[in-house]
């Protein structure tokens, strides 16, 4: 199967996950419900070599199909664009002395976990933090919005962490 197939596959496995079945797990915690993210794995795991419009068209699009699914208006689009935004940051910023080359991927198997995790929850926490202030949209709120990713972000990361190593994409 060619890497576009694997991609897809992975994608679209991903985006059915969160819509299905992290959207109805509802865990109420004070004034605010628990939100498990896996959706920002799908920019996590694109190639290192894609360009960034087209990063940011991609997170445009699928999160707008989740969007749909969700019936939010534009939250997780907004927050996937930012995600893939600051990914060309993230990378640099984790770049391994002799580069990324032209065969590994941005997974646990090819980069190592301390590289996956200094990578991934930066990016997991921007999405989260963007999907939050856009979803409460009020600063009297800011507070509540900052308790819920503090509190999605570690479960979300073991969700994240547990797909890559379970189910280990050779991308």
């Amino acid at each position: 199967m060619n890497s576009t197939l694997k991609y897809i596959f992975h994608f679209t496995f991903i985006i059915l996950v969160q819509v299905l079945i992290l959207q109805n797990i509802n865990i109420p915690i004070g004034s605010f419900t628990l939100s498990i993210f896996v959706f920002p794995l799908v920019i996590i795991l694109l190639p290192f070599e894609l360009e960034n419009y087209l990063a940011l068209l991609f997170a445009f699009a699928l999160g707008l199909i989740t969007d749909m699914f969700y019936n939010s208006p534009g939250v997780f689009a907004s927050a996937s664009v930012f995600a893939a935004f600051i990914r060309p940051l993230i990378l640099s910023l984790n770049e391994p002395k002799t580069g990324y080359g032209r065969d590994n991927a941005p997974l646990i198997s090819s980069m190592g976990l301390v590289w996956f995790l200094k990578y991934s929850v930066p990016i997991v926490l921007a999405f989260i933090l963007f999907y939050c202030l856009v979803e409460v949209f009020a600063f009297s709120r800011f507070g509540v919005a900052l308790l819920e990713v503090v509190i999605s972000l570690p479960i979300s990361m073991v969700f994240v962490v547990l797909y890559v190593l379970i189910l280990n994409p050779k991308l």
